[in-house]
């Protein structure tokens, strides 16, 4: 089987003001290895910084580090999707697996190592839901309670729910903001989650619903159309989040 990807794309996406990617996804192994450092090597040309996925575990789970305002931020990413067909090994190019444990550990070690702010970007969940299992929302209790601010999840394609954990927050999926998936209205709907931060700490969260179109457009909603998505959100939480 032969893979070819139009480079192009990738500048494309820096050039829109992206800055960092994670690369930890069940599809990170699609092309094999080689796939994998091919793929990093074409994102680092196009000048984006990356995450969750590397030539090893090791180098796949290290954070990527940022100073923004005088505040050392420190993002992780992590697989749980089919992790023996696509997690990275001490001998095998791949992503970060989401290995609780271990996550916890990486994210000690991130504030040990001077991070004043953790974020954690997992790809998990179930495919075309909005609600988190059990599962999620324990890993995530844990991701905060070792030192993780904001978590950050994907891989549902549907934008799901939010928990409040203490002071840190838990956005379960962010949906699709690109993504070839006309499946349903649902497939073609996303999240982007501002948040401010007064130094070290979160403050206002922003949530701006958007909408796909023609396969490869992302919108902003009007506060009107927006709120369709908001109300999915907020039955999805309604359980464990006061809005």
């Amino acid at each position: 089987m032969t893979f070819t990807f139009d480079q192009a794309l990738e500048a494309g996406i820096h050039d829109a003001g992206v800055d960092l990617v994670s690369l930890a996804n069940n599809h990170i192994r699609n092309a094999g290895s080689t796939g994998v450092l091919q793929t990093i090597a074409n994102e680092r040309a196009a000048g984006l910084i990356l995450v969750g996925a590397g030539s090893t575990i090791e180098t796949a789970n290290a954070p990527t580090w940022f100073t923004v305002d005088g505040v050392r931020v420190a993002v992780l990413a992590f697989d749980a999707i089919n992790l023996a067909a696509n997690g990275a090994t001490t001998s095998r190019s791949g992503a970060a697996p989401l290995d609780l444990a271990r996550a916890r550990a990486d994210i000690r070690a991130a504030r040990a190592g001077g991070a004043q702010v953790v974020i954690v970007v997992p790809h998990w969940g179930v495919e075309y839901t909005s609600t988190p299992t059990a599962t999620q929302r324990a890993d995530a209790a844990s991701l905060i309670a070792d030192g993780a601010d904001v978590v950050l999840g994907s891989h549902p394609h549907w934008a799901g729910a939010m928990e409040a954990i203490g002071d840190g927050l838990v956005v379960c999926s962010m949906g699709d903001f690109i993504f070839d998936l006309p499946r349903s209205e649902q497939t073609d709907e996303g999240l982007v989650v501002e948040l401010t931060f007064l130094g070290a700490h979160l403050a206002p969260v922003d949530i701006h619903p958007t909408i796909e179109l023609d396969r490869s457009q992302p919108n902003l909603l009007d506060p009107t159309d927006g709120q369709v998505i908001l109300n999915r959100i907020r039955a999805a939480s309604r359980d464990f989040l006061n809005w």
